[in-house]
């Protein structure tokens, strides 16, 4: 199993569900658990997994792009 799909997300917190994954994988980033050019899950099969909205994922993605730690 991959990395990514060890994230949990609390829907429950305050903080926002794309915000807590943005967090997650810019910590995995960050500590080198995902390394440079590794793929990020297809939107779809990620959101099912994460039991969220596609909506949820492509923000999160969006926002690691905006801070330069992935790219399209």
């Amino acid at each position: 199993m991959s990395i990514f799909y060890k994230i949990e997300l609390k829907h429950e917190a305050k903080e926002h569900l794309y915000v807590q994954l943005y967090k997650a994988i810019r910590k995995l980033i960050e500590s080198g658990d995902i390394l440079a050019n590794e793929k990020l899950p297809p939107i779809r099969t990620y959101a099912t997994q994460l039991k969220v909205n596609n909506i949820t994922i492509v923000n999160a993605y969006k926002l690691l792009e905006k801070h330069d730690l992935v790219y399209k």
